[in-house]
């Protein structure tokens, strides 16, 4: 079975008729505004039928009315006569919920199994949700926009993101950088300590780096030069 076409569909618009259609009738005249905001091509409902709307012309066949232009009996309805003022509408119509939730079960699927059904950010592109010190390195970090798969769940932050940290205050800290499921990208604090460890990821994200602080630190580099700030790209949640 063919995928049913996915159509526009529009906020609670609803019109009338400005004169009665035949069973034949492609050409349905609004009265003026009637088409304002009609997503096109659509679906629309009168009575006990629905028609698929190609084409709006505004103020025609005279100054005041709309001319919709009608596919007539979509989705399994019957053409049927409609007298002047009967009621036209939109509604979500069942089909399309269907067909929308087939495509993205699909998707899912499609995804998890590229990812082995398991966690990871995709990459290419190389520099996908990468974390790198700025230019010229200060106390924040860029992260380039991403996405991926958490728990069979597909997200993406589709614009750059930047965190700025703050040095520990008498022992070295390491502080994760996270996305979650939203697309979401923030910082977990860890807890200082002379060997420390860094915090884990929020339930429902994945960890893409850790940022390694000492106390003398006066910004965070890409390497370790052993007195600043460094960046350790989280490998294991990367999937080329």
């Amino acid at each position: 079975m063919a995928q049913l076409e996915m159509l526009k569909q529009e906020n609670k618009w609803f019109a009338s008729l400005n004169a009665s259609v035949t069973i034949g009738a492609v050409s349905w005249v609004l009265p003026s505004s009637g088409a304002t905001n009609l997503g096109i091509p659509s679906l629309i409902h009168c009575e006990s039928e629905i028609v698929k709307v190609t084409a709006v012309a505004v103020d025609t066949p005279s100054s005041g009315l709309d001319t919709l232009t009608v596919e007539r009996a979509q989705d399994g309805t019957t053409a049927t006569t409609h007298a002047a003022n009967a009621y036209v509408g939109q509604f979500a119509y069942s089909g399309y919920h269907t067909e929308q939730n087939k495509r993205i079960d699909t998707c899912l699927y499609l995804l998890n199994s590229m990812f082995g059904g398991a966690t990871g950010i995709s990459r290419p592109p190389l520099d996908a949700l990468h974390a790198t010190a700025e230019g010229t390195p200060s106390m924040t970090v860029d992260i380039a926009p991403g996405g991926g798969v958490i728990l069979g769940q597909p997200f993406a932050t589709r614009v750059a993101a930047a965190l700025t940290f703050t040095a520990p205050g008498s022992n070295p800290r390491i502080d994760i950088i996270e996305v979650n499921q939203e697309g979401v990208v923030s910082a977990v604090t860890g807890t200082e300590a002379g060997s420390p460890s860094a915090p884990t990821a929020t339930a429902g994200a994945v960890e893409i780096a850790k940022i390694h602080h000492t106390t003398a630190e006066t910004s965070i580099k890409d390497a370790d030069d052993a007195t600043n700030g460094y960046i350790e790209i989280t490998v294991g949640a990367i999937w080329l």
